[in-house]
């Protein structure tokens, strides 16, 4: 029992910060956070927006005063061929590259961990959408280099790559795509139980 009391001492004010808060699944994974354990900052794509100039800045700023705990990457941009662009590997590739900039050059004194939501794209190609896999598997393999980088230090990080899901594109397969999503948020919900 002392040892429940302790953990739940410990988790009580730890800070989160959800990247994405408009996507499909940060929704639920905010739903899924216990709000009286944890203090959550949910941040968009359109408040950092990845496509202007200042987002380095408006992003080391959010790390340098929340001191986030914990981090939840959720920007994501799924693109087909016909419309991809720079757009979307600026998206779902620069956040991650950023944060792990950061905390190469911000070394801190406790432990942060970032968890980073990829695609099983990266590992199986579509001829339909390139672009979009290839940028999942761009972000693969940084987020891999990272945590070597970061082995022994107070930086952990882990991404997990879930099945496409979210969005328009699915039409029929949306039923599905719940179940799916709800796996994902166990994931998430026993990494960060986990500091």
């Amino acid at each position: 029992m002392r040892k429940i009391l302790s953990e739940s001492r410990q988790l009580l004010n730890k800070k989160v910060l959800i990247l994405g808060k408009n996507s499909t699944l940060s929704k639920f994974i905010y739903k899924k956070i216990n709000k009286e354990r944890f203090n959550v900052l949910r941040i968009g794509k359109t408040e950092l927006n990845f496509l202007k100039k200042n987002y380095k800045k408006n992003l080391k700023k959010t790390l340098k005063i929340f001191k986030p705990d914990i981090i939840i990457n959720c920007i994501g941009k799924f693109s087909l061929n016909k419309n991809s662009n720079m757009n979307v590997f600026q998206i779902n590739f620069l956040p991650t590259w950023e944060i792990i900039n950061f905390y190469m050059k911000n070394k801190t004194n406790t432990k942060v961990r970032i968890l980073i939501i990829g695609s099983s794209s990266y590992s199986s190609p579509r001829k339909k959408y390139m672009l979009y896999a290839a940028s999942k598997s761009a972000l693969n393999s940084l987020v891999n280099s990272a945590i070597e980088y970061f082995d022994k230090s107070k930086i952990h990080l882990k991404i997990i790559n879930p099945k496409t899901f979210g969005g328009k594109h699915l039409g029929k397969f949306k039923k599905k795509v719940n179940e799916d999503i709800n796996k994902v948020v166990k994931l998430v919900d026993k990494y960060i139980s986990k500091s």
